[in-house]
């Protein structure tokens, strides 16, 4: 979620903001120009200025000019959310709530996240509907979930968009919508979302709530995958071990298997990858060991990419 706010907040910052006392910073910031731009959003942020408070904050967290401190960037985005600063309590927020450079305070996280979302800031909406949903630091609330999340999902928010989708699809606070809730899932998927991503794979996969269609389900395994979802992983090395919309593959089968019990410490990953282990040849080990490398050094896009162009002579992966 952090990726979401720290670019929502650069852009509104830099560009509404453009009539604030802390201009010179904003110009030298829009040109690269870091080592002014720390200078005046210092000047202005000890004089009080909350969107200074809230630049400097997002320049220490993000290392932009600045060594990475996450003290100070704290520091400066929680004078800026106290200030009533939109974006920094939407931040601040999500840090309480995930206690994340902070000790977890749900309370604060609800006070913080309310206040933005009362502004209709849509990363603090999202946050927002997690908690009713989940219960945290409040009375579990299925139908106040789906309003935050429907009102951060009108705004483009890929992680409430996905949300939504899960609450569709389990008819929690909603009415049931499947067609709705796929919707929601592309959405969010191409904005990059790698739990979207997941959640269509597994759709496509399984038939309940879309039409099966294996094909789409391992494109958006791979895209998710690629991303470090460990869940990703097993389950499109579970179609190259079957053969499900890609041709079977047991040596990319038994890499993604590695690669997932790398990432989690459940019980089936580890049974699939010994159990995709027994099935490889002398040479197709070989192979395996390669690709895991390939799929460290280069990523697991690539490394497959790269894989069935050369070794496999898939002629289409080549372009």
């Amino acid at each position: 979620m952090r990726k979401f706010i720290v670019s929502t907040f650069l852009s509104v910052a830099l560009f509404s903001y453009s009539y604030a006392s802390f201009e010179d910073g904003k110009k030298a910031y829009s040109t690269g120009n870091y080592v002014v731009a720390l200078r005046e959003f210092t000047e202005a942020a000890n004089k009080g200025d909350a969107r200074a408070q809230g630049m400097l904050g997002l320049m220490y967290n993000s290392g932009i000019g600045v060594n990475v401190d996450s003290s100070k960037s704290i520091y400066w985005l929680n004078k800026a959310a106290e200030q009533g600063d939109t974006f920094a309590q939407a931040w601040m927020g999500v840090q309480y709530k995930n206690g994340s450079g902070v000790s977890q305070n749900y309370e604060k996280a609800i006070f913080f996240l309310t206040a933005a979302a009362k502004k209709g800031q849509p990363d603090a909406e999202g946050a927002l509907g997690q908690m009713y949903e989940k219960g945290l630091g409040t009375a579990q609330n299925y139908e106040k979930a789906a309003e935050y999340y429907i009102a951060a999902a009108k705004q483009g928010n890929p992680i409430a968009q996905n949300d939504l989708a899960i609450l569709y699809i389990n008819g929690t606070g909603v009415n049931k919508d499947y067609p709705l809730a796929e919707q929601l899932l592309i959405k969010s998927a191409n904005q990059g979302w790698d739990k979207a991503q997941f959640n269509l794979g597994k759709i496509y996969s399984e038939g309940a709530v879309a039409k099966i269609n294996y094909l789409e389900a391992a494109k958006w395994y791979r895209k998710s995958a690629s991303q470090g979802n460990y869940l990703s992983m097993n389950n499109l090395g579970m179609q190259y071990a079957i053969g499900n919309g890609v041709k079977k593959d047991i040596v990319v089968a038994y890499a993604l298997f590695s690669f997932s019990t790398e990432k989690s410490t459940k019980a089936e990953a580890a049974k699939n990858k010994n159990q995709a282990y027994d099935m490889l040849t002398v040479t197709d080990r070989s192979k395996a060991k390669t690709l895991i490398a390939k799929m460290q050094s280069l990523g697991i896009d690539h490394a497959l990419t790269e894989y069935f162009c050369k070794s496999q002579n898939e002629h289409k992966y080549c372009n």
